[in-house]
């Protein structure tokens, strides 16, 4: 089985998330209960799952180590997994969108690593099926079961959405459910109005009393005519009958203009801003650029730090001789317009917090010799320094 079609696979094991209380289209109110499949047919719903895994995969990233105050990226087998293919079967973009959309409607992603006889990791492989692992915690240590076969811990990447006890990861539909399955009846709904409700409701009226034979033969002579093929359909009634159509009330009106408010509803769901479920409401030109910002912070910084806590906690044991950490670099999604950006560049060189170079490695471009040092202004100085030369500059004088 595929592991996009595990997602909507639903097995005979569950799990400790409960998520598979729910195993029905309907619940027993008749009303819509979302699955993870049916979950993915509203558009609002699936642009955010592919929103969401996307940018998380297009982040770069890598493996650093720091030392006292300095932070450099360093060699690792990690990098070549994380960033280019962790097996022969994905990209590495690929395996990152599998795992949050995993995360997402399953409520966690389960991998195994796979290392050489010296330790150093050589693949990672997504287990599957979530409902076959069992994860047995003892001596405030985990285990996992996967097809009779025990790993340890260390050799597992798990990662969690919401979780509510730090060891099984719960699927955001699990609480969704019932407010996803009023968006999949609003849409019934609507395809039934527009389907059916024109000409296909209504009464013909008279002034004088008809009789039931008649009554059964005029409603079933008006509805051979109004359902012939064709653009053109034309009823002539006798005798001063008269069609009224039934048309919907208002309530059913905004009932379906409801739709625009569960946009809303799954924005909260998921954490993130409506502009990016396309719904561009209350927005503009001048405001996106800090909705942007406020999804980078709100959103996207808590899933990046979610997995980057589990691969250091994995890839770098506490007995770890070096302090290094993997890092998803969420710089590029902060970028404004290229105006906004200059002038940040501009700024930070000029403070000597970038040198000229470093900027040209953000952009992409090769180092220019002689841009590897700090600018400082010439009318800045630290005040120790000034003080410092003032009393040079007195003794001198003296």
């Amino acid at each position: 089985m595929s592991i996009l079609g595990e997602i909507f696979n639903f097995g005979a094991r569950g799990t400790s998330s409960g998520f598979m209380d729910f195993f029905g289209f309907a619940g027993p109110d008749g009303k819509s209960i979302a699955t993870p499949k049916s979950s993915l047919t509203l558009s609002a719903f699936f642009n955010g799952v592919d929103q969401l895994s996307t940018d998380i995969a297009k982040l770069p990233k890598g493996v650093y180590r720091k030392t006292g105050d300095s932070r450099e990226r360093i060699e690792h087998p990690a990098n070549y997994l994380m960033e280019v293919a962790p097996n022969e079967l994905m990209t590495a973009f690929d395996f990152w969108r599998v795992v949050v959309i995993k995360m997402i409607l399953k409520g966690e992603t389960i991998v195994k690593i796979h290392r050489n006889q010296a330790g150093e990791e050589e693949f990672f492989e997504i287990l599957e099926n979530n409902e076959e692992v069992d994860v047995i915690k003892k001596n405030m240590k985990l285990y996992y079961v996967y097809k009779d076969e025990v790993l340890l811990s260390a050799d597992v990447l798990h990662f969690k959405n919401f979780t509510l006890d730090g060891i099984r990861g719960v699927s955001v539909i699990k609480y969704a459910a019932h407010d996803l399955g009023i968006q999949l009846d609003s849409k019934k709904y609507s395809a039934d109005v527009y389907t059916n409700r024109g000409l296909g409701y209504g009464v013909i009226e008279s002034d004088s009393e008809v009789k039931d034979d008649n009554k059964k033969k005029l409603a079933e002579g008006f509805k051979a005519r109004m359902s012939e093929k064709g653009p053109i359909k034309v009823a002539v009634l006798d005798f001063g009958l008269k069609y009224k159509s039934i048309s919907i009330t208002p309530a059913e009106a905004q009932f379906i203009e409801s739709g625009r408010f569960g946009i809303e509803d799954i924005a909260r769901w998921l954490n993130m801003p409506l502009h990016k479920l396309k719904s561009l409401v209350d927005s503009n030109f001048s405001t996106l650029e800090q909705q942007n910002t406020q999804y980078v912070v709100d959103c996207l910084m808590g899933w990046a730090k979610k997995i980057e806590s589990e691969l250091k906690r994995k890839l770098f044991p506490k007995d770890h001789p070096f302090e290094d950490y993997v890092k998803f670099n969420e710089k590029g999604m902060l970028r404004g317009d290229s105006r906004s950006q200059a002038d940040f560049y501009t700024k930070m060189i000029y403070a000597g917090v970038f040198t000229p170079n470093e900027v040209r490695r953000l952009e992409d471009m090769n180092p220019i010799e002689g841009l590897d040092e700090p600018f400082k202004p010439v009318n800045m100085e630290l005040l120790a320094h000034a003080i410092k030369m003032n009393k040079k500059e007195e003794q001198a004088d003296e």
